[in-house]
């Protein structure tokens, strides 16, 4: 029996970003220099090889060749299907979250700061944090989740017990306990650098599904990214102007602090 066809769930692209065309024509142009270096390098082998039998007087023996193109052609084509698997993955993740950025950034209008792919050094085991909202009505570490959909088919994600599930299979590993690492990676920075105890709530979205709570988490949210403006204005004010500021401002210097060291150790 043949799986359902899979979809995204993004039913619209999301807005460019500054510097996108100039972006994607990198891009492009990466492709094109990778295709071009290949050629040279096939010429420089199969020259090696007549130099090899032409110093050596060997006889011609075209069935190695073969066997070695045929082969070598055969793994590039499996490699290739598969990173471009995975490829249409990472585009899908990426589009996600540029969905959800387009929800949070209009906030900055009512008091919020908003940072997005805040990359955190490996020895803390998190990666990256897709989102960080820092506003009057508190702190949020925003993990989102672009899980693709079945064709023409109901689709839903129940949370119960800690668990989410994606169409009635346990998604793995589980975001909710990501979104907490993520949260208390935040917690721990503000506590030591600016001394703001402060916490942190965790939130799971999943742009386009239909989000359903059995047995809602304690101190976290599963949302789909819509509902975010709901939860934000159902909260009381919890932190002033200055205390904004200064909570944005310590992990916007660490981000271009982060930046900086990449660029050094590329």
């Amino acid at each position: 029996m043949n799986s359902p066809e899979k979809i995204s769930p993004l039913k619209d692209p999301p807005l460019r970003l500054p510097g996108q065309s100039l972006d994607e024509k990198i891009q492009r142009m990466d492709e094109s220099i990778t295709e071009w270096l290949a050629y040279p390098a096939c010429l420089i082998a199969f020259a090696a090889y007549e130099w090899f039998g032409y110093l050596t007087k060997s006889p011609r023996q075209p069935w190695i060749i073969t066997l070695l193109a045929v082969g070598i052609s055969i793994y590039l084509v499996l490699r290739v299907l598969k990173l471009r698997k995975r490829r249409r993955c990472y585009q899908q993740g990426r589009d996600g979250e540029r969905f959800v950025a387009e929800i949070l950034n209009p906030l900055q209008a009512k008091g919020y700061r908003v940072l997005h792919d805040v990359v955190v050094p490996d020895k803390c085991n998190i990666g990256n944090i897709d989102h960080i909202l820092i506003g009057p009505s508190g702190i949020f570490a925003i993990e989102t989740k672009t899980l693709s959909q079945r064709a023409k088919q109901p689709n839903a994600i129940w949370v119960s017990e800690g668990q989410v599930y994606s169409n009635g299979r346990p998604i793995r590993p589980n975001p909710i306990e990501q979104a907490k690492r993520n949260a208390a990676w935040i917690n721990a920075r503000l506590k030591q650098h600016i001394h703001q105890n402060r916490w942190v709530t965790p939130v799971v979205v999943f742009p386009g599904w239909d989000v359903k709570l059995q047995t809602p988490p304690n101190g976290l949210y599963v949302l789909n990214p819509k509902q975010i403006k709901d939860v934000l204005s159902s909260g009381v004010c919890v932190l002033n102007e200055p205390e904004i500021a200064e909570a944005a401002g310590h992990f916007e210097d660490f981000i271009r602090t982060q930046q900086k060291d990449s660029q050094v150790r590329a």
